[in-house]
């Protein structure tokens, strides 16, 4: 490296005087150029300027092989990384856009706050902090539509509340908007979907309050679905997220059961809540409605989760009353449940060979592999488990304990990693020590309850999850690939 003073014009042969007025006079010169370079226009700060200078520096420094390669290494990491964060914002927005829609309407400040909560609803699975974002986004909304007691406490002798209620100060009929506001919408501005998505906002904060606010939730329900009939006569168009009102119809029915209130009531809610997503989801050729014929599920049609847990529903309900005809109703939609979702096995089963998955004793990741595994060690067990009690109800005694048997079983080789399989398994083995105890078969039945009692609950069911924004978005664009092409 060629010394500094060596590249000047100065003297070879300095004093200490020569050398310091060399040093004051550099520093003089560089501050002088510093503060030219404050008034320079807009030239002066090119990329390609800074750029070809800093490259004179290099150069004039000495010899910079390894410097030209470490720029070159930040450049291309900064670039690369300001691209990577330009398509993770980009991709962010839409995954999240179809998790649940919103309204530019709203304003960016709400919508913010709406994602956010959307967020800790369904990814990192916090109801409380989604609650308080999406309450805080109804108080939002109410403020801007012109409510005046939006942040009013509730009057205690207006309506009476009990201890649990406690902590719930406001009246949330002063905060979720009326038809009388939201007429402006429709009638001056004709947005419908300001609308739609206001009423998808009222109930998440319904479902994502905690379950000892069950007069709430039934309330804020309510008040949902009032808006929405309205909406929906007036527009003859639908209003509303059809999976939200589907999962609202389910809990007020678990509520109202909860209740005991009249039971035309809840079948009637029930039935509601599995017509909306026979409307959207059913695909099958079959013409007949399991609504209206209350007949069988089509045995090519694919059964979704929510779907799935509509129909157990309905049949637990039927099955609870212990009026005959309804359990025969349950008995005939769990049996076609069951053939539906064996036909659906069947088909995967001869793609990706769930055998072969199962000993290979590694990670699911495709998509299709988790449903296959899903179909033959949870779902299929947990219907033969619920068609098992309708038939030792009936006293077809044979064919119960063989279906429990079969359920327990299959459930039980998954039970190690899987909380739902493992608690299918619990509760069949421990049916059939009832049967078995029953039948008068004491050892058969006290080895099977030795069985259940064996059968350890994964502690992954009782940890926090630790799933990021970022890991969600690669995983929902790239599968199982985003982590290895995406690490970090």
């Amino acid at each position: 490296m060629v010394p500094f003073l060596q590249t000047t014009n100065f003297p070879k042969i300095l004093t200490e005087h020569n050398v310091l007025n060399v040093d004051l006079n550099f520093r003089r010169r560089r501050l002088n150029q510093f503060w030219k370079g404050q008034v320079r226009g807009a030239a002066f700060w090119r990329i390609g300027t800074n750029l070809r200078i800093f490259k004179q520096m290099l150069q004039d420094s000495g010899d910079n092989e390894w410097k030209y390669r470490l720029l070159l290494f930040l450049f291309l990491f900064i670039i690369i990384n300001f691209l990577f964060n330009i398509m993770m914002a980009i991709l962010t927005n839409i995954y999240l856009e179809r998790l649940q829609a919103t309204s530019s309407k709203f304003g960016f400040m709400i919508n913010s706050v709406y994602k956010h909560g959307v967020v800790e609803e369904m990814i990192t699975i916090n109801d409380q902090k989604a609650n308080e974002n999406y309450l805080r986004c109804l108080r939002m909304l109410a403020q801007k539509n012109g409510l005046k007691n939006y942040d009013t406490e509730e009057d205690p002798k207006n309506k009476q509340k009990s201890e649990e209620d406690a902590n719930y100060k406001y009246n949330i009929d002063n905060i979720i908007m009326s038809t009388d506001q939201l007429d402006k919408w429709y009638f001056e501005r004709n947005d419908l979907d300001y609308i739609s998505m206001y009423c998808d906002l009222a109930l998440r904060y319904a479902l994502t309050l905690p379950s000892k606010q069950s007069r709430l939730v039934e309330h804020t329900v309510d008040i949902c679905f009032g808006i929405i009939n309205h909406y929906e006569k007036v527009a003859h168009e639908e209003v509303g997220s059809y999976k939200l009102k589907n999962k609202a119809l389910r809990t007020k029915a678990d509520i109202m059961e909860y209740n005991n209130v009249n039971f035309d009531e809840i079948r009637t809610c029930l039935f509601n809540a599995l017509e909306l997503l026979e409307k959207h989801e059913f695909t099958s050729q079959n013409t007949k409605s399991i609504i209206k014929d209350v007949t069988e599920i089509p045995e090519d049609q694919t059964l979704g989760n929510n779907m799935l847990n509509s129909i157990l529903d309905l049949c637990s309900f039927f099955t609870d009353s212990r009026r005959p005809n309804y359990i025969n109703i349950a008995l005939q939609m769990l049996t076609s449940t069951l053939r539906s979702l064996e036909c659906e096995l069947s088909v995967l089963d001869k793609k990706y060979d769930s055998e072969a998955l199962f000993g290979r004793k590694q990670a699911v990741h495709s998509k299709d592999e988790r449903r296959l595994m899903e179909l033959k060690f949870e779902k299929i067990p947990l219907i033969q488990m619920e068609i098992s009690e309708i038939l030792w109800y009936g006293k077809h005694y044979n064919q119960a304990i063989d279906l429990a048997r079969s359920s327990a079983q299959k459930s039980m080789l998954y039970s190690h990693g899987n909380y739902n399989c493992a608690k299918i398994a619990r509760i069949g083995f421990k049916n059939l020590a009832t049967m078995y105890s029953k039948e008068g078969d004491k050892e058969t039945a006290e080895l099977c309850k030795v069985q259940s009692e064996g059968i350890e609950i994964p502690l992954v069911a009782f940890s926090v999850p630790s799933r990021t924004v970022r890991d969600a978005v690669l995983e929902y664009w790239f599968g199982s690939w985003g982590e290895v092409m995406f690490p970090g």
